[in-house]
């Protein structure tokens, strides 16, 4: 919770910015990143009695803008009677692509539909809810439109359903056909209500968010170096929870700052080591831009920061030209300890930061990791393309019985065995294998060896001395053979960054791969990204993650 986000503050009332990305209400009962709880924890930091917040209003997660509290029993009671009353004016910014948008009052039923979300419907419809709103167009540049609405009710998604219903959805709204945009555009930019102490009318504004203007203006890249600082601040409201846990017990001091469009930085990654920061690059406006970033993480006082330029082929590089990809030494500050040890809920991994393109760690998988530690009790595990063996130890601290890591790469599988060893885990019963996993499937179904616990977590692509691999239809043949080898109510996690895989062509190419090794499956759930890797509205999503648990 930032000071300027309080737009408005007196005895009865405080007024503030929501930013985008923030929720209003808590969805997690361990994760305090809620607009009510970070302003609670605002106002105890200022000592004194806490006054008792009064929640009359929402906005979705990815809209930013205005939302009213009362700070006494008296005040809710009298706000809750403007907003009964509709006494409560609310006025939205939002951004549009094409479509015909037509100035006036709309009137709609809604109701809830099959998909989870909002549906105009007749007047008679079981569960249908009036909803009225006022439109009219700000601005034009072409095919792109600013709205201002203002609306009389205030039902759920209502501006969004009321105006995809007419052929212009709001942008950057995948749920109701909303074209791509940086975020969603929409914004609650004015606020008008009878004060509850003696009634007169109060207006507050926020104002247009510098991501609506380059939007309208067709600037759809990289922020400019003006709004760097802006972008920043964004992007780490989202990541409120995990910017704060490196300082809780168990600590998490290793996450995603930055994670490209999604985000509204394109082609461009940062990522968060302790005191450490790791920049991205994977296109050439990316590059262009690093250098003021670098400049404003520096004056950030962060520690130093590794900066990693991400070819479009890597094959055929010479030596000299690998290394000038990822210096070893950090762009600014001081370097940082190799290996450097970090944590996720206080779980050790080893990590060095410059001199490869990779750091030892796929931060995208921290809650694969520790949904894999906490059903490895009793289990015997095999970890397939291991790497450095972070699942392995996350079972292994889970109370797995057994962990068999197995991987190409001899240097990975010594990491690994550091991973144990931060971790504080003995290596008996735990064994780390060099091997083509591909053919090692292979020996164990004719040894008949029998796993509890799966995870498979195969490159994109791969060339071995034995066969080369390719995602894709390739799934059905090596999830086949992985449930071969599992045991009765086995649990296997199969994950893929397969970017041309559809989720729903994944889960097809497993169950397939279940049918071919004649295995019931009696579970089959897909895994959602953390929280710090979301997916750019209108793009698919990059890491899919499916949990499957095999019959008795």
């Amino acid at each position: 919770m930032r000071e300027e986000w309080i737009l408005y503050r007196d005895d009865s009332l405080l007024v503030v910015h929501k930013p985008c990305g923030v929720p209003s209400q808590r969805y997690d009962v361990d994760v305090a990143d809620d607009l009510p709880s970070r302003l609670t924890a605002y106002l105890e930091a200022e000592g004194g009695r806490v006054p008792s917040l009064g929640v009359h209003q929402r906005l979705d997660q990815d809209t930013s803008g205005l939302v009213v509290y009362s700070l006494s029993p008296e005040a809710s009671a009298s706000l809750g009677r403007a907003f009964e009353a509709r006494e409560v004016e609310k006025e939205y910014l939002v951004g549009v692509v094409g479509g015909a948008v037509k100035e006036g009052f709309i009137e709609d039923h809604l109701a809830p539909d099959r998909e989870g979300g909002m549906a105009v419907v007749a007047p008679g419809v079981s569960a249908a809810k009036l909803a009225r709103s006022h439109v009219r167009v700000l601005e034009r540049r072409g095919d792109r439109s600013l709205l201002a609405v203002r609306i009389e009710t205030g039902r759920r998604h209502q501006i969004r359903v009321q105006l995809a219903h007419r052929g212009s959805p709001v942008a950057g709204d995948t749920a109701y056909g909303g074209a791509a945009a940086p975020r969603l555009m929409l914004h609650a930019t004015r606020l008008t209500l009878p004060h509850p102490r003696d009634g007169r009318r109060l207006v507050v504004d926020d104002p247009e968010p510098p991501e609506f203007r380059r939007w309208l203006e067709g600037r759809d890249g990289l922020p400019p170096t003006a709004e760097i600082g802006h972008a920043l601040c964004q992007a780490a409201e989202r990541r409120h929870a995990l910017g704060t846990a490196r300082d809780a017990e168990p600590a998490t001091t290793a996450f995603r700052w930055i994670n490209g469009a999604a985000d509204g930085w394109p082609e461009l990654m940062l990522d968060v080591f302790l005191d450490h920061l790791v920049l991205h690059l994977h296109s050439e406006q990316a590059e262009a831009v690093h250098e003021a970033l670098l400049a404003q993480l520096e004056a950030a006082g962060w520690a130093g920061a590794y900066v990693k330029h991400h070819p479009k082929k890597a094959s055929g590089l010479s030596e000299a030209e690998r290394a000038a990809l990822a210096p070893l030494e950090p762009a600014f500050g001081q370097p940082a300890p190799s290996p450097l040890v970090v944590h996720e809920d206080g779980v050790p991994f080893e990590v060095s930061l410059g001199g490869a393109l990779g750091v030892g760690l796929f931060l995208d998988q921290r809650a694969n990791r520790a949904r894999v530690r906490e059903a490895a009790k009793g289990r015997r595990m095999l970890n397939l393309f291991a790497h450095t063996c972070s699942f392995s130890s996350s079972a292994a601290l889970g109370g797995a019985s057994e962990t068999l890591s197995v991987d190409a790469s001899r240097a990975a599988l010594e990491r690994g065995r550091a991973n144990y060893r931060h971790a504080g885990l003995a290596l008996d019963g735990h064994r780390f294998l060099e091997e083509d996993a591909f053919v090692f499937l292979g020996r164990l179904a004719r040894r008949r060896e029998r796993f509890d616990l799966v995870v498979v977590d195969p490159p994109t692509y791969s060339t071995t001395r034995a066969r080369r691999w390719k995602s894709g239809e390739g799934w059905v043949e090596l999830s086949r053979s992985c449930f071969e080898i599992c045991a009765p109510s086995a649990c296997v996690l199969a994950t893929t960054n397969d970017t041309r895989l559809t989720l729903a062509r994944f889960r097809r190419h497993l169950h397939e791969g279940a049918r071919q090794a004649g295995r019931e499956l009696s579970q089959m759930k897909d895994l959602p990204p953390p929280r710090d890797f979301p997916t750019a509205p209108g793009q698919a999503q990059t890491a899919k993650s499916v949990w499957l648990r095999l019959a008795d």
